[in-house]
């Protein structure tokens, strides 16, 4: 029977995932990992976002992580990637592009979403907004 090196997937590149992510590195030299998120970015600081929003930070104090970081440690970051469908019995995460990423093991930190506002004309209003990500700070600005 053929082995492979262990094959992990986080969904979710908050401090959370990054840290397993970094951790895994450092356990498992040989494994490979997936770093699933769906925005754009590195792991960034959301506490600062206030800072940010205010003018007192700028946004490359507000990153904690670079794509460099990523590469130097064989984190193979996906941004902008939106996981559709996890498999458990295949063991296999499904991004909506299609792509399918097999795991070994699999951890979910996705974090916490602010609930969408549920008062009688709030729906599909374009003023109205999250303060969660740095794309959101970015809106608000």
């Amino acid at each position: 029977m053929a082995t492979h090196d262990k094959r992990y997937v986080i969904i979710g590149n908050g401090i959370a995932g990054t840290t397993a992510a970094e951790t895994l590195r450092k356990l498992d030299p040989n494994c490979s990992i997936h770093l699933i998120t769906n925005e754009p970015y590195p792991l960034y600081n959301r506490v600062s976002l206030p800072r940010f929003l205010q003018g007192v930070l700028p946004e490359q104090k507000v990153m904690i992580r670079d794509f460099a970081w990523h590469e130097q440690r064989r984190i193979c970051l996906l941004t902008e990637t939106l996981v559709t469908a996890v498999n458990t019995d295949e063991r296999v995460v499904v991004t909506e592009s299609g792509q399918h990423f097999p795991y070994d093991a699999l951890l979910i930190a996705s974090g916490g979403w602010a609930k969408p506002l549920q008062v009688p004309g709030a729906a599909g209003t374009k003023h109205i907004y999250n303060f969660v990500t740095l794309d959101d700070t970015k809106t608000i600005i």
